[in-house]
């Protein structure tokens, strides 16, 4: 009974009330920013910073686990069905159109820290705390019942550890230069990707950008993972200065494709395409010629 009666509270709109008003307004502004630690661009920064601080492999890990997340997160949220919360005593601070179960956010913020954890040694409590509260912001903001948070979060850690698990033998069968036709393969199914995005989920701004991520991203790790490895920065003086550049040119590229939105969603697509093939290989080309360097991974 006490076991139902917990359940049903997940989802239960007066848990969002209780929340808002222990928490107070004080922090809409803060759960604004957190909130983002979930979000697209969290992952393209944290992405582009593990390829250029650490080679491939863990990026391009990261990377596979947070899209799985992403896509596994779509097609429960098209399966469930579930409305978001609504109610008259709860305050809505966000405007989202798809299901409510499981969080998106919750997903990405997993697998995303998560993995940065498991790859590259991001402390598992840092991580955790991130993590948390990036659910927390959520349920905050009036998007979510505490239920689809969970459910996100044990999505999330569920692929994290089938990552784990599988990982090591997908690399001892694939070796350190992956064949030459799955890579391709890889390729095509990104523009697959990109295609079905803009067919299946309109052609809005945020498709458009989504999908010329997918594209540039389709033909800059194909490109990447078959060249001659580039040696990572060395030093610290080396790494601040490739990753002021890095993220310096990201920005410019992401800002172009934000102005560019105002004219032609198509245009922003582009912009988005350009910063994926800038993170890679354009950023990891530019270690080549930056003088010596770690092994590359």
């Amino acid at each position: 009974m006490i076991a139902a009666l917990g359940w049903t509270f997940l989802w239960d709109p007066r848990a969002i009330v209780a929340v808002q008003r222990f928490l107070g307004p004080g922090w809409l502004g803060p759960f604004r920013l957190l909130t983002e630690l979930g979000d697209t661009w969290a992952v393209v920064v944290a992405v582009a910073l593990a390829r250029w601080l650490g080679g491939r492999r863990p990026a391009y890990g990261l990377l596979a686990v947070v899209l799985l997340g992403a896509a596994a997160s779509t097609a429960l949220k098209a399966v469930v069905g579930l409305p978001r919360p609504q109610g008259a005593a709860i305050l809505v601070r966000e405007t989202v159109n798809d299901g409510s179960f499981p969080s998106g956010h919750s997903v990405t913020a997993t697998t995303l820290w998560g993995g940065l954890a498991l790859l590259v040694g991001l402390p598992w409590a840092l991580a955790a705390l991130v993590a948390g509260t990036v659910m927390l912001s959520r349920v905050y903001l009036g998007v979510h019942y505490p239920g689809d948070v969970l459910g996100g979060a044990a999505l999330g850690l569920l692929l994290l550890a089938g990552y784990a698990r599988l990982s090591p033998r997908l690399a001892r069968r694939l070796g350190t230069r992956p064949p030459r036709r799955l890579v391709v393969a890889l390729g095509v199914l990104g523009f697959t990707a990109a295609l079905l995005v803009v067919s299946f989920l309109g052609t809005t701004v945020r498709t458009w950008q989504v999908a010329g991520g997918l594209a540039g991203a389709a033909v800059g790790i194909p490109l990447d993972v078959l060249s001659a490895p580039a040696p990572l920065p060395r030093g610290l003086a080396a790494r601040t200065r490739l990753v002021a550049i890095g993220l310096g040119g990201l920005a410019l590229l992401l800002g172009a494709s934000a102005a560019a939105a105002r004219w032609s969603p198509p245009l922003a697509g582009a912009g988005f395409a350009l910063a994926a093939l800038w993170v890679a290989p354009g950023v990891p080309r530019l270690m080549a010629h930056a003088g010596p360097g770690a092994p590359a991974a």
